[in-house]
């Protein structure tokens, strides 16, 4: 991304009851607008990625791991980005993130590398 190495990104492609939209590839990226961040090098965006009704909407929206995003000064503390899909595709403007920042979950450790692995489910 912007000849950042290993910065990541993610291909998408839409498809329905005739099949895969192959011109309608979509990209995102942390230099995607609406996206948090940057595209840094090693950061690794779209190591993992999963798809999941998140908004009841009956589109699969995306669920992007960036595990070796950093917080600060604490390398690979790690990142989920959750991506919206309206009826056109992606929404990167609507994208919200998701980090281990919150009380609950005790706060970024370095080298928690967050987002590592993603599974999702709407049941």
């Amino acid at each position: 991304v912007r000849s950042v190495n290993a910065a990541g990104l993610v291909h998408l492609f839409l498809g329905g009851a005739s099949g895969v939209n192959i011109a309608g590839n979509q990209v995102v990226s942390q230099a995607s607008r609406g996206v948090s961040g940057a595209p840094e090098r090693g950061d690794r965006f779209g190591s993992a990625v999963a798809t999941v009704d998140i908004n009841g909407d009956g589109r699969r929206d995306v669920v992007i791991g960036v595990p070796q995003e950093d917080a600060g000064k604490k390398k690979n503390t790690g990142y989920m980005l959750l991506v919206p899909v309206g009826a056109d595709g992606l929404v990167a403007t609507e994208s919200s993130g998701l980090s281990q920042k919150s009380p609950r979950s005790g706060g970024n450790e370095r080298g928690d590398r967050f987002g590592y692995a993603i599974a999702a489910s709407s049941s």
